[in-house]
C-alpha cells in the first residue's frame, strides 16, 4: 500500500478532522460531571489537536476561530450561570439529537435550502427564511429519528453489550 493511500485511510479511518470536536465534546462531558482535571486535559488535548490540523492545513484565521469557539465554550462550561442555561429542557432535547440533527442538517437540509431557493428565485432578505424555516423542520425530525429509532437502539445496545460483559470473566 502506497505512503498516501495509508494516510488517507487513517485519516478517513480516524476521522481526523472531526476527532478533536469529539474529544472536546467529551473533555466538557467529563467537565460537566464534576471532573475537571480529566476534562480539561481532553479540552487541551482536542485544542492542540486542533491546533495541529489547522497549522498543517496552513490556514490561520481556521485556527483563530477554532481556538475562539473552543474557548467560548470552555467559558460556557466553566461559568454556572451559563451552565444553568445550557441545562434547560428544549437545549438539552436538541443536544440528546444533535447527531441525527447533523446528519439530517447536512445531507437533507442543506439539499433542500439549495433548491428551494433555487427554485422560488429568492435572494436578500427573504432567502433567509428558508434555512429558519428548513432548521426548525430538521430538530424536529432529528427528535422524532431519536425517540422513535435512536434512543431505542442505544437502549438495546447498551443492553446486550451489559450481557456481554457479565458472561466473560476479566
Amino acid at each position: 500500500m502506497s505512503h498516501d493511500r495509508l494516510t488517507g485511510v487513517f485519516h478517513d479511518g480516524l476521522i481526523a478532522p472531526y476527532l478533536p470536536w469529539f474529544l472536546v465534546g467529551v473533555g466538557a462531558h467529563a467537565w460537566w460531571q464534576g471532573r475537571t482535571s480529566r476534562g480539561g486535559y481532553i479540552l487541551g488535548l482536542a485544542m492542540a489537536q486542533m491546533a495541529l490540523l489547522e497549522i498543517a492545513d496552513a490556514t490561520g484565521a481556521s485556527l483563530f476561530v477554532a481556538v475562539a469557539i473552543s474557548s467560548m465554550f470552555l467559558g460556557c462550561i466553566a461559568a454556572q450561570k451559563f451552565r444553568a442555561v445550557f441545562s434547560g429542557k428544549i437545549l438539552v432535547r436538541v443536544g440528546v439529537a444533535s447527531y441525527s440533527l447533523y446528519l439530517l442538517h447536512q445531507c437533507i437540509g442543506v439539499t433542500i435550502t439549495a433548491n428551494v431557493a433555487a427554485s422560488l428565485s429568492l435572494d436578500g432578505f427573504w432567502s433567509l427564511w428558508i434555512p429558519m424555516f428548513v432548521a426548525v423542520v430538521m430538530v424536529g425530525c432529528s427528535g422524532l429519528i431519536f425517540f422513535y429509532w435512536e434512543g431505542p437502539l442505544n437502549r438495546w445496545i447498551i443492553k446486550r453489550y451489559g450481557m456481554m460483559l457479565s458472561r466473560k470473566s476479566f
